[in-house]
């Protein structure tokens, strides 16, 4: 069984991306993980990779357009999570409800599931308000990227 192309998929060095040359297929791709149990395949890859230099890791670098995506992905993740936290399915269905208009004949518990409906609606456009101007800044220049995007989502604006 052959081998080519090791190449570390990881900064920790667990997880190497090679080519195996099939007999029927030729070269394919195989990812091969330190850490899993070995089978007949991994046994041999195991071996090849003790007598071989495995290519360092480079992490792929986002454009602004994609770190923007990651940005909103996380964020709609957050508001997401945020209005589950108040029992809503999600933030559109609590959006959705906020826009529903109260008759007078709605219970305390209605009432009080509209109030918490309308204060996640605006926490949901001040949240995007400041994630477009923080975006909007990074292309522009006039401000750095956060850290990750955990230290982006603690700069949002808190629900209140």
């Amino acid at each position: 069984m052959n081998f080519k192309n090791p190449i570390f998929m990881s900064e920790d060095k667990n997880v190497v991306n090679l080519e195996i040359e099939h007999p029927s297929f030729g070269w394919i791709p195989y990812t091969f993980r330190f850490d899993e149990k070995d089978n007949e395949t991994d046994t041999k890859i195991r071996e090849y990779l003790k007598n071989v230099e495995i290519s360092t890791y480079v992490a792929p670098t986002l454009t602004v357009e994609e770190q923007a995506y990651c940005y909103m992905d996380a964020v709609q993740k957050h508001l997401d999570i945020t209005a589950q936290k108040t029992k809503w399915d999600n933030m559109q269905s609590a959006r959705a409800s906020a826009g529903i208009p109260l008759k007078g004949t709605e219970s305390d518990v209605e009432i009080a599931m509209y109030d918490d409906a309308v204060n996640l609606a605006r926490w949901y456009l001040k949240v995007w308000a400041y994630c477009y101007a923080v975006l909007d800044a990074i292309k522009a220049g006039d401000r750095e990227a956060p850290e990750s995007i955990e230290a982006f989502i603690e700069e949002l604006p808190k629900l209140v």
